[in-house]
């Protein structure tokens, strides 16, 4: 199906196909990241399924403004780029990079994690409420995360406000790896991370993990964790919850994104793919192009009314 639809697509192209030329995928972190290794494993079943190179490219910095700035100002149907809701929508409101975020457009997501916080085990915390007890008393000072305005330093932000954990530091990481190894190695004694980045950790004994910030488990929760639901009657599921989505640039046609849509579904279903995903501990998930484009206007409109902006910057 999706060769004939492929085939008989106009959208400028000089033969008439889309697409016509080869494709380039931005990875808008480092070469280490787990989102660099979503993009080798899916552009490779891109150029199966499409039948042309698919150049992956590392544009990392600014929290992963510099490579969805990039994106941007692209050619319509011809780059596209890994992305998270809502963190790189925040990030995007805390930076006011100069640029409209809202203007590129959802092809789709294949997974979605929550959020969660990791801990050196050398200081045997027994739950979220015996860290927050103990950050009272000026145990804790300094937090690690990902940079200043991306979800998981917002998280950080309103639980200093709303259930009184108390810090006076963040450590910014360019990644979750990163974050995972400054926990195990004591360089900070704590930190916000996905789920399926802390899981393998907790499970050698290398870091506590304390549990998703969700108001329900996911399909992947430890079953010596916490549920967020347990600690407090506080739903942050708009932050805690986060999608794997992939976008392209603002001149994308609808047709153009019709076959990338349909392209990631079909990326997900072959072997390359379910071989790599068996190594992994994320949860898959397809959902359209449609539903990534509700979601970041959703961010956009809604969420800044529910969080302390200036404390972001």
């Amino acid at each position: 199906m999706l060769g004939a639809l492929a085939g008989c697509i106009g959208g400028g192209e000089g033969d008439g196909d889309f697409p016509s030329q080869n494709l380039r995928w931005i990875v808008p972190y480092g070469p280490e990241s787990n989102s660099n290794a979503d993009a080798q494993t899916y552009s490779s079943a891109f150029e199966d399924i499409l039948d042309v190179s698919v150049e992956v490219a590392n544009i990392q910095g600014a929290g992963g403004m510099a490579g969805l700035g990039d994106l941007h100002q692209a050619e319509g149907g011809y780059s596209i780029s890994m992305g998270y809701t809502p963190s790189n929508q925040l990030t995007w409101l805390s930076e006011e990079p100069g640029w409209d975020i809202g203007e590129l457009r959802g092809v789709g997501r294949f997974s979605h994690y929550a959020v969660g916080m990791i801990a050196n085990p050398d200081y045997e915390i027994e739950s979220y409420q015996d860290l927050f007890d103990r950050s009272q008393d000026g145990e804790f000072d300094t937090m690690g995360g990902l940079g200043l305005g991306h979800t998981w330093h917002v998280i950080g932000v309103l639980l200093r406000e709303e259930e009184n954990l108390e810090w006076d530091s963040w450590a910014s990481y360019d990644n979750a790896g990163e974050i995972v190894q400054a926990v195990t190695g004591d360089e900070v004694p704590l930190a916000f991370v996905s789920e399926d980045n802390a899981i393998p950790s907790h499970e050698e004994g290398d870091l506590d993990y304390l549990g998703p910030l969700t108001t329900e488990p996911t399909e992947i929760t430890p079953d010596d964790v916490e549920t967020w639901s347990d600690v407090s009657d506080n739903d942050y599921d708009y932050l805690t919850s986060v999608t794997s989505d992939v976008f392209a640039p603002p001149e994308t046609t609808d047709e153009q994104i019709d076959v990338l849509e349909e392209t990631l579904e079909e990326a997900m279903e072959t072997d390359g793919v379910q071989n790599y995903h068996d190594d992994q501990v994320q949860i898959l998930a397809f959902d359209g192009a449609d539903a990534v484009d509700n979601d970041m206007e959703q961010v956009l409109t809604e969420v800044p009314d529910q969080l302390p902006m200036d404390e972001l910057q």
